[in-house]
């Protein structure tokens, strides 16, 4: 498991709405099925986004700084 990105999500106008303040969006990419399934991040309720991309894993959601986002 890696941090693909991070960043301070600045929201879409009359779509989505921007990460609140202290929050941060986080993507981690990762190689196999297995290894996503257990960091334990899809049954995390911070969890906003799971998918598949050209053979990698990836498991995306809202998060405080600072904060181990991998509880």
């Amino acid at each position: 498991m890696r941090i693909r990105r991070r960043y301070h999500f600045e929201g879409t106008p009359g779509v989505y709405e921007p990460d609140p303040p202290g929050v941060i969006t986080v993507l981690y990419e990762f190689d196999t099925e297995d290894e996503m399934n257990e960091s334990g991040l899809l049954r995390d309720p911070r969890r906003t986004t799971c998918f598949m991309s050209s053979g990698r894993y990836y498991v995306g959601g809202h998060f405080e700084e600072g904060e181990d986002c991998r509880k």
